[in-house]
């Protein structure tokens, strides 16, 4: 199996871990009264079955990412840069700030940022294209590596 294929299959496999987690969180405990419609000791075995064929299938995958690991570790961490910058305040210039329970009270305060929203958005366009780079090159690599399923 090529490897795009078995990211495909690990994103398919997780979605249906968590849809069966789902329905046995909501079917595991209920009112003796009450009846079930879904059998939950077959939704839980399936739920185990499911997570060890996921588990496994992370695990093919990882080996073949052996060679590309550094990429997908470098895309990594600049969409984390990107996230960290998102949270960053930009707070720049003259401000009034009400103080006071009622905020009666107004105070003028002047900051001063190093980095700018107009100087993170230049710096969010630059890393977003290295991480549009290091994507091209792992998905050429996805497509023409084999995956060895154990």
């Amino acid at each position: 199996m090529k490897l795009i294929r078995a990211l495909k299959e690990k994103n398919r496999l997780a979605g249906e871990v968590n849809q069966l987690f789902t329905v046995l969180s909501r079917e595991n405990s209920r009112e003796e009264k009450s009846t079930s419609k879904v059998d939950a000791e077959k939704i839980y075995k399936d739920w185990l079955d499911k997570k060890q064929k996921l588990s496994a299938l992370k695990a093919s995958i990882a080996k073949a990412n052996v060679d590309i690991y550094e990429k997908i570790s470098q895309m990594e961490e600049l969409k984390s840069e990107i996230t960290s910058l998102d949270m960053l305040d930009t707070k720049d210039g003259t401000f009034q700030e009400s103080l006071g329970y009622r905020g009666d009270k107004v105070l003028e305060k002047v900051y001063k940022a190093y980095i700018t929203n107009e100087k993170r958005d230049a710096l969010k366009i630059v890393i977003q294209e290295k991480i549009n780079k290091l994507q091209d090159e792992i998905d050429e690599y996805n497509i023409g590596k084999d995956v060895i399923l154990e």
